[in-house]
């Protein structure tokens, strides 16, 4: 009878120790997606940043290019009044 009961007790104290494993993982598993999803919040936010920089650049490179063609043509302008 006492085999019997020490079993019991072994397989009970195995049970609990199983379910408090498993929910010590579960809630690692349900902090890490949080954690992943913040990331991708976090990557989507930089992406749209670049997005943005990236507007901003090709404005500046227009502005530039535009300002150098009509320095361009003022030169080409003054050396034709100079010839």
């Amino acid at each position: 009878m006492i085999e019997k009961e020490l079993e019991q007790e072994l397989l009970e104290y195995a049970r609990r120790r199983y379910h408090a494993e498993k929910r010590q993982l579960l809630d690692l598993l349900d902090f890490k997606e949080r954690e992943i999803e913040d990331l991708r919040g976090t990557i989507r936010d930089l992406e749209a940043q670049i997005a943005k920089l990236s507007d901003r650049l090709e404005e500046e490179r227009l502005t530039r290019a535009e300002f150098l063609y009509h320095q361009e043509q003022d030169m080409a302008r003054f050396h034709d009044e100079l010839a």
